[in-house]
């Protein structure tokens, strides 16, 4: 039967179904056994690179994800208009961890973000693990840090510099964050 024999045969309109906008990228997409108390690296920055490649909001899910420091969180090659965002489910006192498993790094590498927003999760470290700093805010040698958005994070391990080292930002907002140095 040919396509034209098809259609004309019809008696009512088809309907195809809509294709789902996406309007979040979760981690979980990006490998099997992700967010199982594993090394959730990879499947972390690939959710994170997506975002950054289309704007579209990386949705951390509840519980504990385990990576190795540090997430690249530059935000140098958004779409225009565009913004990177990382939000956690719940709010920061109980919903969503980022753990650092080994120490000596960053955790988060924010350098030169524009665009930037991160939203309610805690950020910590696994027992015995130290970092250099939780979130490195700081421009870039070719790119100012502009519009970031720290809201309602907890963030909280031993830090060799701090929780939060920034320099050299602009037109940002830190709201409704814990920030603890148990060192």
């Amino acid at each position: 039967i040919s396509r034209r024999a098809l259609l004309v045969g019809m008696t009512a309109p088809v309907v195809l179904p809509a294709l789902a906008a996406i309007d979040h990228i979760d981690p979980r997409d990006f490998g099997s056994g992700v967010w199982t108390g594993g090394d959730d690296t990879a499947a972390l920055q690939a959710a994170i690179n997506q975002g950054k490649a289309t704007g579209i909001t990386v949705q951390l899910p509840g519980g504990v994800g385990n990576f190795t420091p540090p997430l690249d969180l530059t935000s140098n090659n958004l779409p225009n208009g565009k913004t990177l965002c990382i939000a956690g489910a719940g709010n920061a006192w109980g919903g969503t961890m980022l753990r650092a498993l080994s120490g000596g790094a960053v955790g988060l590498d924010c350098v030169g973000s524009q665009g930037l927003g991160l939203s309610r999760f805690t950020l910590g470290a696994a027992p015995g693990v130290e970092l250099v700093t939780g979130i490195l805010l700081a421009a870039s040698t070719t790119r100012p840090l502009d519009m970031v958005l720290l809201d309602q994070l907890y963030v909280s391990a031993p830090f060799t510099w701090g929780a939060i080292y920034g320099f050299a930002w602009h037109s940002s907002i830190l709201q409704h964050c814990k920030l603890y140095n148990y060192r």
